[in-house]
């Protein structure tokens, strides 16, 4: 048995990184102590719910200055009454991690700290990078994104090299993110390790009643490529004449997304709105949509193969070949809104493919990520 603490920027929240500690975390304290601990929160009421009630939850005193003296102290204070063994800090983007150089490691207590990385390490580069091929040659916005792609390199460098060197251990999503990490860390990778996140729904127990229906979820946000999504189904609207889209989520590119659907007269996508419960929708959608620019590991991917939806996603971040297979869903060239609309248009009317790829979606899902498998590497690490 271990004391095990989860150290997060934001808990409970809405994103990916949140679902997975809760999965972990209430898998865990069945053999080991677990606590959560966060610098802020964003209210979610159903997230605390689901958490087991075996694990406590402490929030930093600080929301405004994250390595404030009073988080650093709490913090410590934390570590030391509960006698943890073991820190998991979740992620490697905000400027909470530093606070990882001031945990106490006291004479007498043998504490390591795990560093898991749920992005893709190149995110920001790349990000840059997509935003400086998207330009014109001629605009002096060409020049702004070079710069970009430099300051996103060396911010991104000293970010992994800092959290690298105050970590026992450090996970990567995927082996395929090995290279990219590499180049962010000045080619040491000796405590790097590889586990891909779980399923954080409930498998489905029953038949689906499938509906014409393709679905997209996630934020509404540049990141995630709505502005391409909306593109992508008004070619898809035009040659089709009973499917229709369901947008699950909310974000900043809402009002956008609104104007576009009213500006191109779009009549069969529906936005849904953030649910929690996303079962529903899997259970219906043969087909999921994604359109991110970059990823970690898009665990909306997993979740709608298990229930047999099959993903369409662009080939824009290394691990999305560990998920995505030939006859699992489709890869398509970033960010060719032809190709995508066409390859999916081909799958919409090919309904022998759709069913056939569909029942190994269920399988690849159930096989790939499930909980039993993500602990054991854990248990492994721990």
């Amino acid at each position: 048995m271990s004391n095990i603490l989860f150290l997060l920027h934001c808990f409970p929240g809405v994103g990916g990184i949140e679902k997975v500690t809760v999965t972990l975390a209430n898998r865990m304290c069945k053999k080991h102590s677990v606590c959560i601990v966060s610098q802020m929160c964003i209210n979610n009421d159903h997230m605390l719910k689901v958490l087991d009630s075996d694990i406590e939850f402490h929030q930093l005193p600080d929301e405004c200055n994250p390595l404030s003296s009073q988080n650093i102290e709490t913090l410590n204070e934390i570590i030391c009454k509960k006698e943890i063994g073991t820190v998991i800090y979740q992620d490697n983007y905000s400027s909470f991690a530093k606070i990882l150089g001031y945990i106490r490691k006291d004479k007498g207590i043998a504490l390591k700290v795990i560093v898991a990385e749920h992005n893709a390490p190149m995110c920001f580069v790349n990000d840059a990078i997509n935003k400086w091929k998207e330009t014109p040659v001629k605009s002096f916005m060409k020049l702004k994104y070079s710069l970009s792609i430099i300051h996103q390199y060396l911010r991104s460098l000293c970010n992994h090299v800092r959290t690298y060197n105050n970590s026992d251990k450090y996970i990567l999503l995927s082996r395929n993110f090995k290279r990219e990490f590499s180049l962010l860390n000045l080619f040491r990778y000796e405590k790097v390790d590889y586990i891909g996140n779980p399923l954080t729904i409930d498998l489905p127990s029953c038949e689906f009643n499938k509906r014409q229906q393709l679905l997209f979820c996630g934020s509404l946000n540049k990141r995630k490529g709505v502005d391409l999504l909306l593109q992508i189904w008004n070619r898809i609207e035009m040659a089709t004449a009973d499917w229709e889209l369901m947008i699950v989520g909310e974000g900043e590119e809402r009002n956008n997304m609104e104007k576009y659907i009213k500006a191109h007269n779009l009549s069969r996508v529906k936005l849904c709105g953030f649910h929690s419960d996303m079962i529903p929708f899997f259970s219906e959608s043969k087909i999921l949509l994604m359109t991110s620019r970059y990823e970690g590991f898009g665990l909306v991917l997993t979740e709608a193969m298990a229930y047999g939806c099959v993903p369409v996603a662009f080939n824009s971040f290394a691990s999305v070949t560990d998920i995505i297979t030939s006859d699992t869903g489709m890869l398509v060239k970033p960010f060719d809104i032809n190709e995508y609309s066409n390859k999916v248009i081909g799958l919409m009317e090919n309904n022998e493919k759709l069913e056939y790829m569909s029942e190994r979606c269920i399988k690849r899902g159930r096989e790939k990520c499930t909980l039993e498998t993500i602990i054991g590497r854990w248990e492994q690490i721990l």
